[in-house]
């Protein structure tokens, strides 16, 4: 019986390297491929493949339909054992990887947002969020809580983007592809890679200078030596990053593990100890609408830096297992629980130490003393003493160690996606030979530029890096959906 023509057949995306076959990563998608009881693969090694009048003839070439059907031997080729018919969707980029086995599970994933979620949350932020608004004061939780509510909604759009286009490079690809890869999209995918080249590594430089400063509580630091500090915790982070996928992956977990230890710790130490009155905002503070709403503006800019990492595995979209499945899942999950333990840590934090008065927080912030740039150092000095002060200032390092971590693992694949899909320099499609999912040039070229951020100041540093984030990420991508 002669196989019945197929309804939809298109090339598949070459390998690089190849001559044969097209180049284009998203090619097939949503392709049904239907056999009527024939066998995708001859005995003698041809494969069936479409002519350009539309029948299907026998080639004994190996390279006819490697890339359309997945070769049998590993499990995911097309089942022939039934006369029924078969449809096969298939997803692939000039990404894809073939080693299933090593990729990230949806614990993983969600650990990897988590460590970049929080690691440069509240542990760093939250003298800078009560100094914010205007006046000073507790009530800047309220556009805290606003930037919260903005962030889950937008963990949806991710989870939806990145379940229907499950590669890595996350918003270079939806960009392209919302807005038109041969029109807009081209477009507003190269603004968008340039600006990241900017502010990746503002971000990236961020953390680290949050943990040399934290390390300022232990030693005594000017300005050149916790950058120089901040500089060697980033060439650590590149160091441990240049290996294979599945080393990262347990390197994460292991972080995430230390990350929910300090989450834990802070929620029952700071709730044990609560005094309601610290939580009160100044007799003035709702007494003008205009400035409110400009203070409430400023507080959940600095929210939306907190909340931001929960579409950290989007980035990564071919290192994981059952993609379609898992990134929306490990999205929205991470971003709706971690946003509410955000909350909760502020709380337990502002609960017991004050932050108004000569002992306060925000009067140490004023005074530029370092002081304020380890608060929960502070925090367990004034609970317990000096000497667990420090081994909670060791925790907070690694958590924020872990967070820095996993912004480098997502953020070295923006560039190499784009590189491999021929939109940027080849340079930075470069992957390591034997270290299965490296990809080692545009690894290192972001681990250089964050090094030399970190001689910024931190608060300079934040709103550099939000300003083209909201421009060219939220909003653009929002317009997209």
């Amino acid at each position: 019986m002669r196989p019945k023509k197929p309804e939809k057949l298109r090339e598949a995306p070459k390998a690089i390297g190849e001559d044969n076959v097209s180049t284009d990563p998203l090619q097939l998608n949503s392709i049904d491929y239907r056999l009527n009881g024939h066998h995708g693969r001859q005995g003698n090694g041809s494969a069936i493949q479409s002519t350009p009048g539309g029948n299907l003839s026998v080639a004994s070439s190996t390279q006819s339909l490697t890339a359309l059907i997945p070769d049998e031997s590993s499990g995911s080729g097309l089942d022939t054992s039934s006369d029924e018919p078969v449809v096969k969707q298939l997803n692939r980029s000039n990404t894809t990887k073939d080693y299933e086995h090593l990729k990230f599970t949806f614990v993983q994933a969600v650990a990897l947002n988590t460590l970049n979620m929080f690691g440069t949350g509240p542990f760093i932020t939250l003298p800078l969020l009560v100094s914010a608004s205007d006046p000073k004061g507790p009530q800047a939780l309220i556009g805290y809580s606003i930037a919260g509510l903005i962030s889950m909604f937008d963990s949806t759009v991710w989870g939806e983007l990145g379940s229907l286009m499950p590669y890595s490079g996350a918003t270079y690809i939806y960009l392209r592809e919302a807005y038109g890869r041969e029109t807009w999209g081209r477009f507003m995918s190269f603004m968008f890679i340039w600006q990241f080249l900017l502010s990746g590594p503002l971000e990236i430089a961020s953390g680290f200078i949050a943990m040399a400063q934290y390390m300022g509580y232990i030693f005594e630091m000017n300005f050149w030596q916790t950058s120089l500090l901040g500089c060697l915790f980033c060439l650590i982070s590149v160091g441990i990053l240049h290996g294979d996928i599945n080393a990262v992956s347990k390197w994460t977990v292991g972080l995430w593990l230390v990350t929910i230890g300090a989450i834990v710790s802070t929620l029952v130490s700071g709730f044990a100890y609560f005094d309601p009155n610290n939580l009160k905002s100044p007799p003035d503070a709702f007494s003008n609408i205009g400035t409110l709403i400009v203070s409430l503006g400023t507080a959940a800019r600095i929210g939306l830096y907190d909340f931001s990492g929960y579409q950290d595995v989007c980035m990564i979209g071919d290192e994981v297992k059952d993609a379609k499945r898992n990134i929306p899942r490990s999205c929205v999950i991470t971003c709706v629980v971690v946003t509410v333990v955000y909350l909760a840590v502020y709380l337990a934090v502002l609960g017991y130490l004050p932050w108004d008065g000569p002992e306060g927080f925000v009067q140490l912030m004023e005074e530029q003393d370092n002081t304020g740039n380890y608060i929960m150092s502070i925090f367990y000095e004034r609970m317990v003493n000096r000497g667990f002060a420090i081994f909670f200032t060791l925790v907070v390092i690694v958590t924020i160690f872990g967070s820095c971590f996993s912004l480098l693992l997502g953020y070295a694949q923006i560039p190499y996606a784009s590189a491999r899909d021929g939109c940027f320099f080849q340079w930075f499609g470069h992957e390591h030979q034997t270290k299965k999912g490296l990809a080692d040039h545009a690894l290192l070229t972001l681990g250089v530029v964050s090094a030399m951020c970190c001689f910024i100041d931190l608060a300079d540093l934040i709103n550099s890096m939000l300003i083209p984030r909201l421009m060219l990420l939220y909003i653009t991508r929002g317009m997209s959906m």
